[in-house]
């Protein structure tokens, strides 16, 4: 019998299978989501979003409501000229992520940044 850490592997694996499964039901302009963190400090919210490699030129934010909607593509780091494939996990293509924020966004509250490949999202209250 394995331990409690096996049977969490074991699950993953099944999770993957699953969402391999579901691509013919996907949305044509996600293929993938990005991780997001959100933190929540006095007098603001601060969302990281993981985009490694992605460029800033593929990368867009807007606002619809009190929703945040981050969106873009990370293109196939594969080097030109590649015949065959050994490992393939990066995910790559288009990518879509909605936030639902508790009330409406205003655009003059929002702040941005993007370095090395985490952009950081900060809300300010009021």
């Amino acid at each position: 019998m394995g331990t409690i850490n096996d049977l969490f592997i074991e699950m993953d694996q099944l999770m993957d299978q699953m969402v391999r499964r579901m691509e013919p039901f996907r949305t044509e302009y996600a293929a993938w989501q990005p991780r997001v963190d959100v933190y929540e400090r006095p007098d603001r919210l601060v969302i990281v979003v993981e985009l490694g490699g992605v460029r800033s030129e593929d990368l867009k934010m807007s606002v619809l409501g009190s929703e945040l909607v981050i969106t873009g593509v990370r293109r196939s780091p594969a080097p030109p000229g590649t015949t065959v494939v050994h490992q393939l996990e990066i995910e790559c293509g288009r990518f879509m992520r909605r936030l639902r924020m508790s009330h409406p966004i205003e655009q003059r509250n929002i702040s941005a940044r993007f370095v090395d490949g985490l952009l950081t999202i900060e809300l300010l209250e009021g």
